[in-house]
């Protein structure tokens, strides 16, 4: 165990006992409702810790950069009870994710690292998935089967020229799918980049606009059909030391 790992581990335990006191016996209407609960409580309480990308973010941070990823998903015209589709490693870009859908009233269905172009479709399609978040780094070859699963990433654009990073396609097959996003640096023609679509100045995102009705969906759904409700999302939220795995991994 590295010594930051050692030092992080006491001040987790004090942040969970904290968080602890404050959550017992309180029922949270909504994920939205305890995370905002928890940011008025423990501002500056660590949330979220992950060595491999030097991130210590409290719960203040945690909503803000949760907010700016569900702010960009309405602006694309993600709505209540739409489904995403994510293949993403553990990190900070799913644990966001999973939180910005949840206080969207949004469904994420979790699909391995090692799907197959096939079972990206079928996921697609079977689901009517309305976006797909996928880590370019999840399996060798990621972009090749990426490329298989949706064509278009290959074609030119529908209305002539090349297709570039940033362009919204229509997928012919999945008429519901919206956008692909992914996290990384680079420029991949026909998607988005995490980065540029977060928007921090949404007027749709502050995740106080959004009440119990989102309790009428799933938060999360795993590829054998396994269903995850918001309340059990809202028992994560109400914690200190939310994972790297997300909520609903």
């Amino acid at each position: 165990m590295s010594l930051a790992r050692r030092f992080a581990l006491p001040l987790a335990q004090r942040a969970l006992a904290s968080a602890a006191r404050f959550s017992a016996g309180r029922s949270f209407a909504s994920v939205a409702s305890a995370l905002n609960d928890m940011v008025a409580a423990h501002p500056t309480v660590q949330a979220l810790s992950i060595e491999e990308q030097n991130i210590k973010w409290t719960f203040t941070q945690l909503k803000t950069h949760s907010e700016a990823a569900l702010g960009g998903m309405r602006e694309l015209g993600l709505v209540k009870g739409d489904v995403i589709v994510q293949i993403l490693v553990p990190g900070s870009e799913k644990t966001v994710l999973e939180i910005a859908a949840a206080c969207g009233g949004m469904t994420v269905a979790n699909l391995p690292a090692s799907s197959s172009a096939q079972a990206i479709r079928d996921a697609v399609s079977k689901l009517n998935a309305a976006a797909l978040y996928v880590s370019l780094d999840a399996q060798e070859g990621m972009l090749d089967t990426l490329k298989s699963a949706f064509p278009e990433l290959t074609m030119e654009a529908q209305y002539g020229g090349p297709i570039f990073e940033g362009e919204l396609l229509r997928f012919n097959d999945f008429p519901s799918l919206k956008y692909i996003c992914h996290p990384a640096f680079a420029d991949v023609p026909g998607t988005l980049r995490l980065r540029d679509i977060l928007s921090y100045q949404s007027r749709v995102c502050q995740t106080g606009q959004f009440d119990s009705d989102c309790d009428k969906f799933p938060a999360g759904i795993t590829v054998d059909g396994q269903k995850v409700m918001h309340k059990d999302v809202v028992g994560k939220i109400s914690k200190a030391g939310i994972s790297a795995n997300g909520l609903l991994g």
